[in-house]
């Protein structure tokens, strides 16, 4: 781009001489320029040149003209073209009113209205729009950049990943590359599983002072009356002794009035409380007994939840045959179920004390997910060991004070024996030798 002096020397290079078409490129240069005295004289000037040599209907800014214009009229005398095979090219510039036509323009109102009709375009806003949404964790492989390579370059499916354990996670832009990334994982057989977005998780809440004989079905027709959308109505249980408690988890599809369910203070009659459901463990596949994801976006090889092979759980538990079958954990190798939660790989929740300047993303933030996409490979110890280890040790210390309250309990009576403590410290300052303090302390006593 030319700035305003060079285009000012090239009018004075070229003088009155000047052509139609350097007048009229030479015009639309300065008006793509920021308005300023520099570009409106050259503007002028080049405006009065156009108007002086080629007439009134050819000043810049105003009318569309041709560069190497259509044919001339047959009344235009023209040289003959000796290139019988060339095929005559056309074509035209648009013009617009420039920005800059006189000294009288108000610049501050053409650039105010020519501000307004432009739509202001932020950056952070094209990234916001483009950022790519989760679509799952594919499981890592030997050929697993081959794999990535057909994705991308072949597949053309607009995808990114990022390694994370045995696990590959990947980020898909729109929804067509989501459908495409699915089918060819599915046709190619290839284990993962999928994270659910925002618009297909849905909202869990539990009711608080319903009567405990109260059924589910119950409880999902009267909700439904008030519009809410229920996928699911269940009664929650002791985890020990699966005795059922008066707590109702209820399962909402998203809808308009959703956040109405908090609100609601009696429901069948009953004097009810609604919150937010809080899971205090992580959520397991049951398909392939692995952590952080449903059975229901499992896309990963089938495990026994008992014996860890290859088939389902319930196909094994209805086989008479085996009452007391061989346990396995299918996430370590123990002799356990792989539900068993003093697993070493089974995934704990780190209830993080809030602090004060302490952030609540970093409060949260845990090995949960490593934890989960890294099994460990090995056991930890046991807590019988680390009981005998940390026994002696308390036991110890407990027996040292009890012996120093034992000492100081003896000090205050011989103190207490001593009738004037006062002359006591005084004559103890003034005396540096250990052995002549012992000596005065005796005296005192014997007083």
């Amino acid at each position: 781009m030319l700035t305003a002096e060079q285009v000012e020397d090239c009018i004075h290079e070229c003088g009155d001489d000047i052509s139609l078409e350097d007048i009229h490129l030479y015009y639309i240069y300065l008006t793509r320029l920021e308005p300023s005295e520099k570009t409106n004289q050259p503007m002028i000037k080049l405006q009065s040149l156009a108007a002086n040599n080629y007439g009134e209907d050819k000043i810049p800014g105003f009318y569309r003209i041709p560069i190497l214009g259509p044919p001339p009229p047959s009344n235009t005398v023209h040289p003959p073209n000796t290139n019988k095979n060339s095929i005559p090219i056309t074509f035209y510039l648009e013009l617009t009113s420039p920005i800059n036509q006189s000294t009288d323009v108000n610049m501050e109102q053409t650039q105010a209205s020519s501000t307004n009709e432009i739509e202001i375009h932020s950056i952070a806003d094209d990234s916001k729009k483009s950022a790519p949404n989760v679509f799952g964790y594919l499981k890592k492989t030997a050929n697993h950049k081959l794999i990535l390579q057909r994705i991308i370059d072949f597949k053309k499916i607009s995808c990114r990943t990022k390694p994370s354990g045995e696990f590959l996670q990947l980020f898909c832009k729109t929804e067509k590359d989501h459908r495409d990334l699915t089918e060819y994982l599915d046709t190619h057989k290839l284990e993962y599983f999928v994270i659910p977005s925002q618009a297909e998780k849905l909202t869990k809440v539990v009711i608080r002072g319903m009567y405990i004989d109260t059924t589910c079905e119950e409880i999902h027709e009267e909700l439904t009356k008030r519009n809410y959308r229920i996928q699911k109505v269940h009664q929650l249980k002791k985890f020990r002794t699966k005795a059922p408690m008066p707590l109702f988890q209820v399962q909402l599809l998203p809808s308009e009035n959703l956040q109405n369910i908090y609100s609601e203070t009696t429901l069948l009659y009953y004097i009810i409380t609604v919150v937010k459901y809080e899971r205090k463990t992580i959520g397991q596949c049951f398909h392939c007994q692995s952590f952080a994801h449903t059975a229901s976006k499992c896309r990963m090889n089938v495990k026994c939840a008992i014996c860890a092979e290859s088939h389902d759980s319930r196909e094994l538990a209805h086989k008479k045959n085996l009452e007391n079958p061989k346990k396995k954990c299918a996430n370590c190798g123990g002799p356990h179920t792989a539900s068993y939660r003093g697993c070493p790989n089974y995934p704990k929740i780190n209830n993080n004390a809030v602090k004060k300047g302490y952030s609540y993303a970093v409060a949260t933030r845990s090995n949960n997910t490593q934890r989960i996409l890294h099994p460990a490979t090995h056991h930890t110890t046991s807590t019988a060991n680390n009981q005998r280890n940390e026994f002696p040790n308390a036991n110890s210390e407990k027996e040292d004070y009890s012996n120093v309250f034992r000492l100081l309990n003896y000090l205050k009576s011989i103190i207490q024996a001593i009738p004037n403590v006062k002359n006591l410290l005084n004559a103890l300052d003034n005396e540096s030798n250990t052995g002549n303090k012992f000596f005065l302390f005796a005296e005192a006593l014997n007083k």
